[in-house]
């Protein structure tokens, strides 16, 4: 199964939180919790894929892989910035902390073709350590958890998943742009609801108009009247 572009996922089935994290996505880069969550095996709504991209994937596709299965994940049809005096792809690796605590960890690279195209890949570490939480084994078959008198436990692997990510920061900055534009400001949401459908808000009358009122207005008191006339 391969992965798909995070607006056909967007628009798809699955949960109201895993579609939001799709369009999300599609407009910048995932924060520390929302990779937490696709990366999860209890919780992520991407599905394993199990083979490398038949095609360049477009900006905002995530990709969900097992590292121990899919070796050749790396293989997507870009062409990547090169190390200097070298045929191996540039690799920049960063280690995500929150409080102190390593979280997770990003492998980053740049498009030869495309400077605002990149791609990051993540996977989860161990909070102490800062190492791999699950890395990646010789073998899927070979990721068997053992009881405590060393005896192979079947059913219990747990999967090296890696996130791949792919954005043209150019392209998410305008769909940003163009969510923004089509959302509601969310003053005129609360004015409309304090005013109610239908209903028009009063003003108070300024201090010219109270003056001009009392311009205006007859004197009522006859005394007043015949001392002005007077």
């Amino acid at each position: 199964m391969f992965g798909v572009s995070a607006e056909t996922q967007a628009h798809g089935g699955g949960n109201g939180e895993g579609q939001e994290i799709f369009a999300t996505a599609m407009g910048r880069w995932l924060n520390v919790t929302e990779l937490e969550a696709l990366l999860t095996p209890e919780s992520t709504p991407l599905p394993v894929s199990t083979c490398k991209p038949p095609s360049p994937p477009p900006s905002g596709t995530l990709i969900l892989y097992d590292r121990s299965v899919t070796r050749n994940y790396k293989d997507d049809g870009y062409e990547w910035v090169k190390k200097r005096n070298s045929h191996k792809v540039r690799e920049d690796h960063v280690k995500l902390r929150v409080g102190g605590r390593f979280r997770v960890a990003g492998c980053y690279v740049h498009c030869v073709t495309n400077a605002t195209l990149h791609r990051r890949a993540y996977h989860l570490l161990n909070p102490e350590t800062g190492t791999a939480l699950n890395p990646p084994t010789s073998s899927a078959s070979a990721q068997l958890q053992r009881s405590a008198n060393g005896d192979a436990i079947p059913g219990r692997n747990q999967p090296s998943l890696i996130l791949v990510h792919y954005l043209d920061t150019q392209i998410a900055a305008l769909h940003s742009a163009k969510l923004a534009a089509e959302a509601p400001r969310s003053s005129d949401i609360a004015s409309t609801a304090r005013r109610g459908p239908g209903r028009r808000r009063s003003r108070s009358p300024g201090p010219r108009a109270l003056q001009k009122q009392k311009q205006k207005a007859p004197n009522s008191n006859p005394q007043q009247q015949q001392q002005q006339q007077q």
